[in-house]
């Protein structure tokens, strides 16, 4: 078979496997379902996936992949550290909406009987915080923010963000009332300006 046609098919596998998975969930889906709605036998997806679990793996890494090539688009977007603080909070606020109305993937509590769901995550994580840093570094280098340590402020950041969209979820909270606070205190502090330090 050539190349571009087994792409091909690969791609409409892992189609077909996000959408069972979003419609069913990924203990009611099986493998055979997969294939059906693929348009293939069980036998040929077994050529490109060793199971259902390294599919899950493969569906997780595109939707990610995606993910990261839309932040890194929109953030090069934005001119300034904190014009891309702010983008970066609003795309990850529609990449959990996305999430929690797509891709079914097994609540935190269930995570630990799917340790490669956990691996690709901490993969994304550490990207995530990499894109920070850099904007972090950016920041400093044009003035606007001062010298920080921009690795573990990423990472300080990432985790706050993360907390930010949960919070806003979970209250339905107006979103960008939410972030602009955030934002406000990220970048400003929490003592009153006639305050001393």
């Amino acid at each position: 078979m050539r190349p571009e046609k087994r792409k091909e098919r690969y791609e409409r596998i892992l189609e077909a496997a996000g959408e069972q998975f979003r419609t069913y969930g990924y203990r009611k889906t099986s493998l055979e379902e997969i294939a059906a709605a693929a348009g293939v036998g069980k036998a040929t997806l077994y050529h490109y996936v060793d199971g259902k679990d390294q599919l899950l793996g493969e569906v997780l890494h595109r939707h990610y992949t995606r993910y990261v090539e839309r932040l890194r688009t929109e953030l090069s977007e934005e001119s300034t550290a904190v014009g891309k603080l702010r983008r970066y909070a609003l795309v990850l606020m529609d990449q959990h909406r996305r999430i929690s109305e797509g891709l079914v993937v097994p609540r935190n509590s269930e995570q630990e009987h799917f340790p490669f769901i956990v691996k690709h995550l901490h993969k994304f994580a550490a990207v995530e915080m990499e894109i920070l840093a850099d904007v972090l570094r950016e920041g400093v280098e044009s003035g606007l923010l001062r010298p920080v340590k921009e690795r573990v402020v990423a990472t300080l950041l990432f985790a706050s963000f993360k907390g930010m969209i949960a919070h806003t979820f979970q209250t339905r909270a107006n979103h960008e009332e939410v972030i602009e606070q955030f934002l406000s205190v990220l970048l400003n502090g929490l003592l009153a300006a006639s305050a001393g330090r």
